[in-house]
C-alpha cells in the first residue's frame, strides 16, 4: 500500500497456510450460511417440482470464492455437484439489475425474472 502513513509505504507478505490459520474461525462459520441458502433454494425447488438431485452445477459469484479453502468447503459439502466460477460477478449483477428494472416498466417486454432475498439473517 503506497503512502499508508506519512508517506511511508506498507509492504508485507503472508503465506496461504498462515492466512487460513488466521481465518480458521471464519471458515468454520461458513457452513451455516451456506446451509441456510441451500435450504431456501430447496424451498424454491419444491415449488418447481424439482429436487436437489436435479441440480448438476452451482455457479458461484463474489470475491470469497477465489479462496481455495472456500472452494474445498463447498466441494466437500456437495460432492455430486460441480462448483463453477465462470460468471463475471460485475456483469451478472449488471444484467440482473437491468432485467429487474425492465420488469418494472412498460417500455420493454422481457421475460419476468424474480429476485429472492436470502440475506435476511445478516450473515
Amino acid at each position: 500500500m503506497e503512502s499508508a502513513f506519512e508517506g511511508e509505504d506498507l509492504k508485507s507478505s503472508l503465506k496461504r497456510s498462515q492466512f487460513e490459520e488466521l481465518n480458521e474461525i471464519i471458515f468454520s462459520k461458513l457452513t451455516l450460511p451456506i446451509e441456510e441458502v441451500i435450504s431456501l433454494f430447496i424451498q424454491i425447488l419444491i415449488k418447481s417440482n424439482k429436487t436437489i438431485s436435479d441440480i448438476s452445477r452451482i455457479e458461484l459469484l463474489g470475491g470469497g470464492i477465489r479462496i481455495p479453502r472456500v472452494q474445498d468447503l463447498l466441494a466437500s459439502s456437495y460432492p455430486s455437484t460441480e462448483i463453477g466460477q465462470h460468471l463475471n460477478g460485475d456483469e451478472a449483477m449488471t444484467f440482473g439489475a437491468a432485467f429487474h428494472a425492465a420488469n418494472k416498466t412498460n417500455l420493454f417486454r422481457v421475460r419476468p425474472i424474480y429476485i429472492y432475498e436470502a440475506y435476511e439473517q445478516g450473515f
